[in-house]
Parts: structure tokens; sequence; C-alpha cells
């Protein structure tokens, strides 16, 4: 759930979130998106340090519930400043 770019574990869940739903429509069969280890990439203890992509991973997980029809993948054009 780490990476040296900020966005990137989100954007990584999106995308294959996508994949996934993608899978299922065009075959017709249920799929799923199965992280393991979420507590350990995720999960708060007494020493854990909040990252910014610690908490963009946990905004994406977080909106996939509310929305679960609704995800955008993002190209990250501000890195390049286009």
């Amino acid at each position: 759930m780490e990476d040296e770019w900020a966005g990137v574990p989100g954007q990584r869940i999106r995308q294959r979130y996508k994949a996934a739903a993608e899978l299922g429509r065009v075959r017709g069969k249920l799929s799923a998106l199965v992280i393991n280890d979420l507590d350990a990439g995720v999960g708060v203890f007494k020493n854990t340090q909040r990252t910014v992509n610690n908490q963009i991973v946990i905004g994406t997980l977080m909106a996939l519930c509310d929305d679960p029809n609704y995800v955008e993948v993002v190209a990250d054009d501000w890195r390049t400043g286009e």
C-alpha cells in the first residue's frame, strides 16, 4: 500500500477494481478484488505512521463502498506538468 509516488496505490486499486468489474461484465460471471493482509497495509496500530498513500487508499476504499458503480481512474498529468 506504499509507493514512491503519492496516489499510485489508490490508482492501482481503482484500476484493478475496474478490471474485475469489466471481466464480470464481459464474461457474465462474478468477480472479486481480494486484498491480502489489508490490515497490515492500512491498519492503525500503536506506532503507525499515517502517510499520504495510506490516507488515499483508505479514501479510495471508502469511495468504492459508497458508490461501487462510479470508479474513476485519473491519469496523473500533474506529475509531468501537462
